[in-house]
Parts: structure tokens; sequence; C-alpha cells
């Protein structure tokens, strides 16, 4: 498995590829955007994708084949691999030669999958870590605790690969990052006003988190919850609703933030 210090330090070693999947995709190779026009097939952009999202574990072409062709023979399905794996090659390295081993996309006996060391930074693992890690040093550590979740906060910027609207494995995954999201945001809000009495960042956290599931229960009560402590701090200045607004107007959203 890649280690928790290669992801949170990819940012700075520059990763020859860097993929952002929380919000609409972005990939870098060797520091250079590859644009979307690049990407000549939607399945081998699909198949990319699944296997980033499973980096350093091999998949065998039997679940690449359900996958990608899910209503075709085995036989045909099986046909449409390898054109595939060699334009998805091609795409992350367009001067790869022909039989040269790709850096990224590697293959044996039957498996594929893309190497888990520190030349690949993906933004789903070191957004993994850094709510791992916060809740481990919520009670030791609470302002390095709070630190890592904004950090977590800022890197989260939308639903994870929005673009894969109807793949069942990414439906999954964009609700698992969504409540990991959520409980980041809650637990910055309730660490900010631990550690600074900071209503405003507070009500930020938990509009965030409203703003991923407008219907949570448990994000309206934190909200309530930090308002109702917080009128002592609050005397003399404007009070906040619970919909962020002000008399002096509304609290920015995630958006213009």
């Amino acid at each position: 498995m890649t280690s928790e210090s290669a992801i949170l330090s990819a940012s700075v070693s520059n990763p020859a590829l860097r993929a952002y999947l929380l919000g609409p995709f972005r990939l870098y190779v060797n520091g250079e955007e590859v644009p979307e026009r690049r990407w000549k097939s939607k399945k081998a952009l699909t198949l990319f994708l699944y296997l980033l999202t499973r980096r350093g574990t091999k998949v065998h072409r039997e679940v690449i084949l359900e996958l990608l062709w899910p209503e075709e023979d085995p036989e045909s399905a099986a046909g449409k691999l390898h054109p595939t794996l060699y334009m998805l090659r091609r795409t992350l390295q367009p001067d790869l030669q022909a039989y040269e081993e790709s850096a990224y996309v590697r293959s044996a006996h039957g498996n594929y999958w893309i190497d888990d060391g520190p030349t690949c930074w993906v933004d789903i693992e070191a957004f993994k870590s850094m709510h791992r890690r916060s809740a481990e040093l919520e009670e030791k550590d609470p302002e390095q605790a709070l630190t890592l979740c904004e950090q977590g906060i800022e890197l989260y910027r939308g639903d994870f690969l929005p673009e894969e609207t109807w793949q069942d494995w990414a439906i999954t995954l964009r609700q698992y990052y969504r409540e990991l999201f959520i409980d980041m945001a809650l637990r910055a809000a309730k660490l900010v006003m631990q550690l600074q009495g900071n209503v405003s960042s507070a009500v930020r956290f938990c509009r965030e988190a409203l703003a991923c599931d407008p219907y949570r229960e448990e994000v309206y009560q934190a909200l309530m919850t930090h308002l109702y402590r917080s009128r002592p701090l609050c005397r003399g200045r404007q009070a906040v609703s619970p919909r962020g607004e002000s008399a002096g107007g509304r609290v920015w959203s995630r958006a213009q933030s």
C-alpha cells in the first residue's frame, strides 16, 4: 500500500502523474494537464479511472470486461480490451512505442493495475489520509487536527467524478467520499469553536456540509448548537441565522469563497 507520508508529501515532490477525482476530473502528467480532447475513447477513460481508484490492486481482465462491456459476450468483449488499453497508455504517454512498457498502467497474467509508488498522486488518497489523521489527532493535538480538516475541506472540490453519473462503482464511492467530507466539516466546525470561538468559521463549515447534503439533520443540529453556544460571544454583533444570513447580508457560499 502507498505510505501515508508519500501521499501527503506528493504535492511537494511533484509526482509524474497527478489526478484529481473530487470534483471535475483533472489529470496532469509531468506537470502538464491532459486535455479532454486527448481522450479518444470513453472506455479508456473509464478504465483508467477505475484502476486509479484501486491503485496498487491488481484487477482481473474478467472484472474489466464486465465493467466496460457488460452486455457483450466474453469473446467479443475480450477483442476490444487490448485496443482500449493501447489507447489508454498512449493517452498518458503519447510517445510510447509499440510493445514498450507503460510507466503507469501495468499488466501481467491477465491482471491490470496502476502502480502505487510515489510517482503517482491521487487526491482521494490524500483526502482519506487527512480524514483519518485528523480523527486520530482530535484529542491529543486538536490544532493539527483542525489544520488537517481545513486542508481536506479545501481539497474536496465537489462530488467524486460527477461525470461518471451512472456507473455503479462511482456512485458507491461518491457517497463514501461525501460522508467523509461531511464528517470532516462537522469536526472542523466543532474544533474551530473549541479552539478559537470562531462562530463565522463554524457556520461556514456547517454550510459547506449542508451544500453537500441539504437534508442532513445532524448538520442542522450542529449549526444550531454552535449558534446557541456563541450567544455570549456575539453580544453587540449581528446575529447569524441558521441559513447563514445576517442583517448585513448572506454569509458567502462555498462557490464564492
